[in-house]
Parts: structure tokens; sequence; C-alpha cells
């Protein structure tokens, strides 16, 4: 009987063990279990958080969300952070790289799932794959890295194996968008290089940043091209088929100092000015000599001009002070009706006067392209002589 009961004894103690380890048992796979929920749920806040900014000045955001997901399961002794809560403290580094890490490794997860499965299977890229000239491969932390021939050198790991993110991504366009900023709206190539120097790779780079480019409102008012008018139809006179000095467009050009007279002391220099007559037709040139920008001396040139290529059918002209003067003073503005005046001499010629609108000298371009020539061929002429004496 005592080794019965000896015998149930040991049967007791051994049935309280196993009660004790299956409890045991049962407390880790829980743990294990919640474990598991728990990285379910930072990889579910991965994802969040790939729509965020990646740069350095907005992964608190993204740090303050880490924090929460292990306020769940860390919760130190003595620290308030417990579950959901606003938390006012400041990231720290850590958090940020954990929260940079999770970006991006959500982010390929995402696009490159295919060549992950892959690489850590040890097969070959398919063929259709945009990462096969890239030689990827996964750094520690499982990330996937650019591969290459320059690992040996003594570089930092972003700088010989940036990291892979594509370029149509979400985020992505985040990437180019900060750097773009950062560089201040200053190109392609400054945009390319300021991201390839933060060490990441981006899958089609140049089809994302000239997109992104093109849509930036600074960039297409620094450097947008101009918009032109479109020109009207070339008036009449132009043409027409007439003589020459039929249509004439004028105008006055200068000044010059010329050598007037010589004195004891020296010499006097005085200003001269050209009057410009140009043929709206032929685009022939006349070029007469005046002291002064007055009616009379601008009067006395016309008459000159007239003498020599014959009364004109129109005058064109903008609405200078001497042009307007001369056009009362000849009478040609239809002020007077004196049969024996300039103006009854003009009708009989058929010569008219036109002013072009105030303050529009673009409707002069077609002889006012022609002043500028004549302008620099008088000026290389004068400059040829030592004493411009007219």
């Amino acid at each position: 009987m005592a080794e019965i009961e000896e015998i149930r004894k040991q049967f007791a103690d051994l049935q309280k063990t196993v009660t004790a380890q299956t409890a045991r048992l049962g407390e880790q796979s829980a743990l294990l279990d919640q474990a598991r929920q728990d990285q379910r749920e930072a990889l579910s806040m991965a994802k969040i958080l790939a729509s965020l900014y990646i740069p350095r000045e907005r992964l608190p955001a993204q740090g303050h969300l880490l924090h929460i997901a292990r306020s769940f399961t860390q919760a130190r002794q003595g620290d308030n952070c417990h579950g959901w809560h606003i938390c006012r403290k400041s990231s720290t580094e850590e958090e940020l790289e954990k929260a940079k890490e999770l970006v991006i490794k959500s982010v390929q997860h995402e696009c490159y799932s295919e060549e992950l499965t892959c690489i850590e299977t040890s097969l070959n890229l398919p063929l259709s794959s945009g990462l096969r000239k890239l030689h990827p491969f996964l750094d520690s932390t499982g990330i996937l890295r650019v591969g290459g021939r320059i690992t040996q050198a003594k570089l930092s790991t972003d700088e010989t194996n940036p990291i892979i993110v594509p370029g149509r991504h979400d985020l992505g366009t985040l990437i180019v968008r900060h750097h773009h900023q950062a560089v201040k709206h200053q190109g392609r190539h400054f945009t390319e290089g300021a991201i390839r120097a933060s060490g990441i790779w981006l899958v089609g780079a140049k089809r994302s940043i000239s997109g992104l480019l093109f849509k930036c409102v600074t960039c297409r008012r620094l450097r947008g091209k101009t918009e032109h008018q479109q020109m009207s139809d070339l008036s009449a006179e132009r043409l027409q088929v007439a003589p020459p000095f039929s249509d004439v467009g004028v105008d006055v050009f200068g000044p010059w100092e010329v050598l007037s007279r010589r004195t004891r002391g020296g010499h006097a220099n005085s200003k001269r000015w050209a009057v410009f007559f140009s043929c709206m037709c032929t685009r022939a040139v006349h070029i007469e000599i005046i002291e002064t920008m007055s009616a009379s001396s601008f009067i006395n040139a016309l008459r000159r001009f007239f003498a020599i290529r014959g009364p004109a059918k129109q005058l064109r002209s903008d609405c200078g002070t001497n042009f307007v003067g001369a056009c009362r003073e000849l009478e040609m503005d239809g002020s007077h009706s004196d049969p024996q005046s300039v103006e009854k001499y003009l009708e009989t010629q058929k010569c008219t006067w036109v002013f072009n609108p105030p303050h529009s000298s673009h409707m002069g371009g077609v002889w006012k392209r022609i002043v500028g020539v004549s302008r620099c061929i008088l000026d290389s002429m004068l400059l040829e002589e030592k004493s411009s004496v007219l």
C-alpha cells in the first residue's frame, strides 16, 4: 500500500508539472501571436507612411506613428506612453531611421515583390524586369539596393549602393518634389544630382523629373517661352506696284557731333540730325540733313526731297512734334482752305500725310528697321574721319 501511495504522489506531482508547462507554453504562444499581430500592424502603418514625405524634416510624423505602434507592446516602466495617444515627445534618431526603413520596405514590397522573391531564393531576375541591369541585392536590413563594382571604395553605403525607389510611385514623386525645391528649381540635372547625393536611385528618374518640372508652376514662370503675337496682314502700300517713293515712311534719327567752324581757341561743335525717307514698296532710302529738330528745318528737307524724287502720294510717320508742326505749317491737315496754300498744291499732286496712333511705334517698323541699319553705316563712316565735317 505504501508503494501505491508513493506512485500516486509522484503521478500528482508529474501532473502539476505538466499543467504548469502547458500554461507556460500557452503564455508563450499568446506572446508570439501578439508579436505577429504587432508586426502586421507595423506593416500596415508602413503602407500608410509610404504616402507621407520621406525627407528628414517630415520623418517625425512617421517616427511618432512608429512610437505609437511600439507603445502597445514595449511600454517601459514609468512611461506614460501606452496605446493610442498624442505624444509630445520628439522622435529619436532610431525611430526616424526605423520609420524610413519601414516606408522604403513597404514601397519595395509593393512594386518589386517578384524581384525580391527571386533574390531571396537565389534565382535570376526575369528578363522583363527593369532592375536586371542594376544587379540589385538585399542589405542587412532587408532593403533593396543597387549593386556594382565599387563596393571596396572608401565611401558610404548610400554612395556606393544607393537605395532603389520606383519613380512612378507616389514616394518617388514626393522625393523628386522635395529635392527640386531644395535646389531652388534649377532644372532636371541639378534635381537628379541632389537625389543621387541623398543615396537614392530613382528608377526612371529622367521621365519622373521631367514630368514634375513640366507641371511645376514656378519653373513655367521662370523658363516659359515668351508668347508671340500673330502679325497682321501687310498694308496695301507695301504690296502695290508703283514708282519709287510713291508711298514714303518718314523718320528722324541722330544726332552727330560735327565741326561747324574753327575759332582761335580751337573749334566749335554743333549737332546734326538726319531725315530718313524710305519707300514702302521698293525699300529705297533717301537721307537729308537738318540742323535743328524744328518744323522749319524739316520742311526744307521735305522740299529738297520732293525736288529730287518728285512728289509722293502718301507720307507716313509717327506723331513727332516736328512732323505735326510741319504738317500744320504746310497746311496739310485740312485746317485751311486757301487755294493758294501748299495744301492746294499737295491736293493737286494727290499727296496726303498719315500719322500713326500715339505710342504705337511698332506700326513704323517697316522703316525703323532700315533706320537702324543706316545709322550703323553712318556711324562707321564718320568714325573713319578724324574730324566729322558735314
